[in-house]
Protein backbone atom coordinates (compact mmCIF):
# COMPACT_ATOMS: atom_id res chain seq x y z
CA UNK A 1 0.00 0.00 0.00
CA UNK A 2 1.16 3.33 -0.81
CA UNK A 3 2.10 5.95 1.47
CA UNK A 4 -0.26 8.78 2.07
CA UNK A 5 -1.60 11.53 4.39
CA UNK A 6 -3.32 8.87 6.15
CA UNK A 7 -0.41 6.91 6.37
CA UNK A 8 2.91 8.48 6.46
CA UNK A 9 6.09 6.70 6.10
CA UNK A 10 8.71 6.49 8.76
CA UNK A 11 11.31 8.97 9.00
CA UNK A 12 14.63 8.78 6.93
CA UNK A 13 17.38 7.97 8.90
CA UNK A 14 20.51 10.47 8.28
CA UNK A 15 23.69 10.44 10.10
CA UNK A 16 25.55 13.59 9.74
CA UNK A 17 29.58 13.39 10.74
CA UNK A 18 30.84 16.97 12.71
CA UNK A 19 34.38 16.99 12.21
CA UNK A 20 36.48 20.11 13.65
CA UNK A 21 39.95 20.39 13.78
CA UNK A 22 42.13 23.42 15.22
CA UNK A 23 38.58 25.20 15.35
CA UNK A 24 37.19 24.74 11.50
CA UNK A 25 34.35 22.61 10.71
CA UNK A 26 34.67 20.69 7.52
CA UNK A 27 31.20 20.48 4.76
CA UNK A 28 30.03 19.57 1.63
CA UNK A 29 28.18 20.94 -1.03
CA UNK A 30 25.38 18.92 -2.20
CA UNK A 31 25.81 17.81 -6.08
CA UNK A 32 23.30 19.38 -8.44
CA UNK A 33 19.95 17.42 -9.43
CA UNK A 34 19.54 15.95 -5.70
CA UNK A 35 17.26 17.01 -3.31
CA UNK A 36 18.53 20.57 -1.37
CA UNK A 37 21.23 21.23 -4.26
CA UNK A 38 24.01 23.32 -3.91
CA UNK A 39 23.26 23.49 -0.12
CA UNK A 40 26.16 23.23 2.12
CA UNK A 41 26.14 19.90 4.87
CA UNK A 42 28.32 17.77 7.10
CA UNK A 43 29.21 14.48 5.26
CA UNK A 44 26.79 11.26 6.03
CA UNK A 45 24.23 9.63 4.57
CA UNK A 46 21.35 7.65 5.15
CA UNK A 47 20.90 4.74 7.12
CA UNK A 48 20.34 1.41 5.62
CA UNK A 49 17.67 -1.06 6.86
CA UNK A 50 19.25 -2.89 9.69
CA UNK A 51 22.19 -0.45 9.94
CA UNK A 52 23.62 0.74 13.13
CA UNK A 53 24.65 4.77 13.59
CA UNK A 54 28.14 3.90 14.03
CA UNK A 55 28.08 1.68 10.65
CA UNK A 56 26.33 3.92 8.68
CA UNK A 57 28.50 6.87 9.52
CA UNK A 58 31.83 4.43 9.27
CA UNK A 59 30.21 3.69 5.88
CA UNK A 60 29.14 7.04 4.60
CA UNK A 61 32.62 8.35 5.33
CA UNK A 62 34.54 5.50 3.52
CA UNK A 63 32.26 6.25 0.53
CA UNK A 64 32.13 10.24 0.25
CA UNK A 65 35.95 10.49 1.25
CA UNK A 66 37.89 7.66 0.99
CA UNK A 67 38.51 8.14 5.09
CA UNK A 68 38.43 6.10 8.32
CA UNK A 69 37.08 7.41 11.44
CA UNK A 70 36.23 6.49 15.06
CA UNK A 71 32.58 7.30 14.81
CA UNK A 72 32.12 9.79 18.23
CA UNK A 73 28.87 10.02 20.78
CA UNK A 74 25.66 11.70 19.24
CA UNK A 75 25.68 15.38 19.69
CA UNK A 76 21.69 16.25 18.77
CA UNK A 77 19.12 14.68 16.54
CA UNK A 78 16.61 16.47 15.12
CA UNK A 79 13.56 15.65 12.88
CA UNK A 80 12.13 18.01 9.94
CA UNK A 81 9.12 17.47 7.93
CA UNK A 82 9.98 18.69 3.97
CA UNK A 83 6.84 18.88 1.95
CA UNK A 84 8.00 15.07 0.08
CA UNK A 85 9.97 13.42 2.79
CA UNK A 86 10.40 13.40 6.93
CA UNK A 87 14.14 12.78 8.11
CA UNK A 88 15.91 12.45 11.27
CA UNK A 89 19.18 13.56 11.50
CA UNK A 90 22.06 12.37 14.29
CA UNK A 91 24.72 14.09 14.48
CA UNK A 92 27.97 12.81 15.79
CA UNK A 93 31.14 13.47 16.68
Amino acid sequence: MAADSHFPRAPLVVLAAVIEREGRLLVTQRLQDTHLADYWEFPGGKCEPGETHEACLARELREELDAGADIGPEILATEYAYPERTVRLHFRR
